[in-house]
This record gives C-alpha cells, structure tokens and sequence, in this order.
C-alpha cells in the first residue's frame, strides 16, 4: 500500500487499482475474489478487454451509491444492470462527483503488434484512461495505452499509473518516456503479471526512471 498525502493507493491483479481518500475509488477492478470492503463511491472501467472489464469484479465493488463510469463500447451491456448508475466517457469529457473530478483522456496504441496473441488498441475503440482530482492529489491512471502524444497535454500529475508490459502496451523503457512527458511526483506501474509482463518490467522501470517508482 502507497499513502500519498493521506490517500491511500493499492494495485491488485494487472491494473486494477484502489484509491481510498474522502471517497473509495476502483480503477478497473479484477481478480478481487474474497475482496470485503464493501461498495466504492467510483469505479471507473478503462475498456472493456479480460483483465479491465470483469463482470464479477465490478458487482463485487459496486453498490446503490456506486457511480460508475466506463467507455462507449460498455454501454450497451452496462445498461442492463439493474440500478447502475451509468456513466459514459469519452476522451476530453470530465464528471465531478462531490470532492471528486474525473478527466477521461485518450488511451491507445499505434505501435504494430509484437504478438499476433495480444489484444489491439487502436484509438477508435475510444479506450480511456483517467485523470482523478481527489484529496488535493492528481492521480493519473493510463489504462491500456502506448505512449502517446497527449500525455505530454495532461497538466500536473501526483501519481502516475503506468502499463509496462509492452506488447500492445508500453514497455518499461516507453514508460520511462511517459515519465518525462507526465514529470510526476511518483510513478506506479501497472499492467503486468497476469495476462503478459512480470514484476520485472516494473523494477526496469524503477532502474531507469529518474523518478519515485513505487511498486505495490
């Protein structure tokens, strides 16, 4: 567990994040079986592949004051839920939720694919990542993404949540790119040791980022 000025950030399974503040926040929950700290005020889904969109995950976090927010091609399947209270975003759109703003912002890849196994992210499947404003920290969270032009269009960042796997995202070495773009206080990997990556592309990361890597 990482405490940035009092809020309080675990990484679970591949990048399903917790923030916990004034409010509870998911990021992409997964593999969260047995998990009991009851419902979150936000859980926000980056896109809809295995390892981001978990059904079960997310009914496992969720409750009647949960506001969710997801990206276009969730919709139809959300909005059969019962009860949800379903939130579309996409990049450049912003919901402030009582002490809570989120930013969707763009994630993608444009990077050819090194494995024919490895799920694509072209822009047009409007996969996000997210910007959240809370507790006076920036928290940014990439989602599934290659480093990108619009990362260096973020504004100012506390955490960053970066994807080291490489494949269809990006490697370590890209990150450590990302970290120069974003100039964050702290940087968290994500996105590794479930579907493809190891927690070795997360300490190559923290050897040759100039930045606090933290590894949770």
């Amino acid at each position: 567990m990482l405490d940035v000025d009092g809020v309080e950030i675990d990484r679970f399974s591949e990048s399903c994040v917790r923030i916990r503040g004034s409010r509870l926040i998911f990021i992409d929950p997964f593999n969260l079986e047995g998990f009991h700290d009851g419902s979150c005020d936000l859980a926000l889904i980056s896109h809809g592949h295995p390892g981001h969109f978990s059904a079960p995950d997310l009914r496992r976090v969720i409750g009647p004051r949960t506001v969710v927010i997801a990206n276009p091609a969730l919709e139809t399947e959300l909005e059969t839920w019962p009860g949800i209270d379903l939130n579309i975003l996409r990049a450049g759109d912003s919901l402030r939720f009582g002490p809570v703003l989120v930013r969707a912002v763009a994630a993608y890849s444009t990077e050819a694919v090194s494995r024919e196994d490895l799920p694509l992210h072209p822009r047009e499947a409007g996969g996000l990542g997210f910007v959240v404003e809370l507790d006076g920290l920036r928290i940014y969270h990439a989602g599934d993404t290659g480093l990108i032009a619009e990362m260096s269009e973020l504004g100012e960042i506390d955490v960053a949540m970066l994807p080291v796997a490489g494949g269809t995202v990006m490697t370590a070495d890209e990150a450590a790119e990302a970290v120069r773009r974003i100039d964050p206080r702290i940087v968290v990997p994500v996105h590794y040791g479930v579907s493809w990556g190891t927690v070795d592309d997360a300490y190559r990361l923290a050897d040759i980022s100039d930045r606090r890597v933290e590894i949770v």
